[in-house]
């Protein structure tokens, strides 16, 4: 569980969309987050692209709520309609060979009906004790 200031600092952002889509799956809730994103949104993760609400749905399915992931936020940057937040993750999934924490960045663009874009990418952790970009 994150810290309180941190936590704190998270629910002060613009983009609440950026909260409640952590909270969709950590919650596992499926419905909500697929409907977080805008019709024809987009998740780009590695050299795949998900494009449409029923794509996105398929691949939330698969990739974050068939391995129940769960998402602690580490550090976060807002610039504009974008919002980056760094996220350990933790699931049903073979960590092996991964780094301990597993870090993934996760750069939402908002606009005003919902989350139009989605870039998912593992990071090296943050030095221990720092925060920000």
């Amino acid at each position: 569980m994150p810290d309180a200031p941190l936590m704190s600092r998270l629910s002060n952002l613009a983009a609440p969309l950026v909260l409640d889509w952590i909270d969709a799956v950590n919650e596992d809730d499926f419905d909500t987050l697929r409907q977080l994103f805008t019709d024809n949104a987009e998740v780009v993760r590695g050299d795949r692209q998900i494009r449409g609400r029923p794509s996105i749905g398929a691949w939330a399915a698969h990739e974050i709520f068939a391995m129940r992931l769960r998402l602690t936020p580490v550090d976060w940057q807002e610039t504009g309609a974008e919002v980056a937040v760094r996220v350990a993750v933790a699931g049903d999934f073979d960590p092996a060979g991964l780094p301990d924490p597993v870090i993934i960045l996760l750069r939402f663009t908002l606009v005003a009906d919902g989350i139009s874009r989605l870039v998912v990418a593992p990071v090296a952790a943050p030095p221990s004790g720092t925060a920000g970009f």
